[in-house]
């Protein structure tokens, strides 16, 4: 046989680089705009539509408390609103004191009450001066004058046999959650949301400290604790133009996992007492479409912000050149989710924008007449409509970080004040809370 090449191609090396040729060729960029276009129509096949006008579905307004019934003073009814917290107190103390010293005599309601007062003023006048406890008696004895059938020593007794376990502290909040929600018979609005709650001095307790060298003034609890708490409000008037806040539920966290914020709002949607359930609002913290599907099968409605890490592919087309201080809104048909983005000025940087992502059940919206897909591409934006004012309540005007910062002290102090804003510890934080 003759050993001459033929004209068949050699095969290639599997260690050798490919040849330009059989290269392959680079994908494509990927713009913007592409994948907002791929975003859109898949949140098209979800038949998610874009949205024009948005209204509440039904109308908030102050709960409405239980009328006082059968005689007696507004003292008498607080008695028996307390009475079995009282009770459960009573029982946590006088279990401790029977342990105590052999024994020591037990506790009744009108000694628990002295007992609690006294505490009460202990923390409100605790001071670095103060940290002998029977100097601090002896001062709130001057101050407030002598402590009704309780000396030091049997201050000192109760005051130690307040330990209460951590079911027992779960106890109390349940008790208390209960006698809050006895007194209401109607609630349209319920927040709920967590509370770190901890002692933290002012700037100028803390500049006294430093300067006589002594440590930074504490309460006699320094540890803070972290509470959900469900909450509603009231009408503080007779012609509804002050709106105080009330509790509805205190669930304490005290050990790990024992209430995670969506089980928490779970069990607080499926043991809500009255009907119809109210409108339901939280953060993010509590916000999923599956907490939205639990309150919808019980007859409630709800609005939270969500995470970026729900749905990335709706909140792409949704804030695709969306300008500060505008929103876009989408409905899903299916199951009535309502989803909007708002571009907002962020409070420390008014040249900059944070966006905020709501779902809710609550709001119906009227459809916009094109599809999501090209409504995404070349959107209507709806600028942030004004709050209307209440007939009779105030209307906070549009301040500037600018303005605030030319006013006196006193002035943004009256501000918070009209306007039932949280005061501030100096001006910069003044200036924070009204922002």
């Amino acid at each position: 046989m003759s050993n001459t090449p033929t004209n068949q191609p050699a095969t290639q090396n599997p260690n050798e680089p490919p040849s330009k040729r059989q290269r392959t060729k680079p994908a494509p960029r990927v713009t913007r705009e592409n994948q907002l276009a791929d975003a859109a129509l898949h949140l098209a096949e979800q038949n998610w539509i874009l949205g024009g006008a948005v209204c509440l579905r039904n109308e908030v307004t102050p709960a409405l408390l239980r009328r006082r019934t059968g005689g007696g003073t507004p003292l008498d009814c607080f008695q028996k609103l307390v009475d079995p917290v009282v009770d459960l107190l009573l029982q946590i103390f006088n279990s401790n004191l029977d342990k105590m010293n052999n024994g020591l005599r037990r506790a009744n309601k009108a000694e628990f009450f002295h007992w609690y007062a006294t505490e009460m003023r202990r923390e409100n006048t605790y001071a670095n001066h103060l940290h002998n406890s029977r100097e601090h008696m002896r001062y709130i004895k001057e101050k407030y004058g002598p402590i009704k059938k309780m000396g030091f020593q049997r201050f000192e007794d109760m005051l130690l046999a307040f330990r209460p376990q951590l079911e027992e502290v779960k106890l109390l909040g349940q008790r208390l959650t209960v006698s809050f929600q006895t007194q209401l018979t109607s609630v349209s609005l319920l927040l709920i949301d967590e509370l770190v709650s901890a002692y933290q001095p002012s700037a100028a307790v803390k500049t006294i400290a430093e300067q006589t060298g002594e440590p930074i003034p504490r309460k006699p609890h320094p540890d803070g604790v972290e509470v959900l708490l469900g909450a509603t409000f009231v009408s503080g008037h007779p012609k509804n133009t002050l709106r105080l806040p009330y509790l509805t539920h205190i669930i304490p966290h005290l050990s790990t996992g024992d209430s995670a914020p969506q089980d928490v709002l779970r069990q607080v949607v499926e043991t809500w007492p009255l009907l119809p359930h109210p409108h339901y609002v939280g953060d993010a913290a509590f916000g999923s479409a599956q907490i939205l599907d639990i309150i919808r099968q019980h007859g409630g409605v709800g609005t939270f912000s969500i995470s970026t890490n729900l749905w990335p592919q709706l909140w792409q087309a949704l804030s695709f050149n969306l300008p500060i201080d505008h929103f876009r809104v989408a409905l899903q048909q299916q199951s009535g989710i309502v989803a909007s983005i708002h571009s907002l000025h962020m409070t420390t940087d008014a040249t900059k924008k944070t966006v905020q992502k709501l779902l809710s059940t609550g709001f119906t919206m009227t459809p916009a007449q094109a599809p999501l897909p090209q409504a995404a591409l070349a959107p209507a934006v709806q600028p942030s409509p004004a709050i209307p004012a209440e007939q009779g309540a105030p209307v906070i005007p549009v301040y500037t970080e600018e303005d605030l910062g030319h006013k006196k002290v006193d002035e943004l102090k009256a501000i918070c004040q009209q306007f039932n804003i949280h005061y501030g510890k100096n001006k910069v934080s003044y200036v924070e809370h009204i922002m």
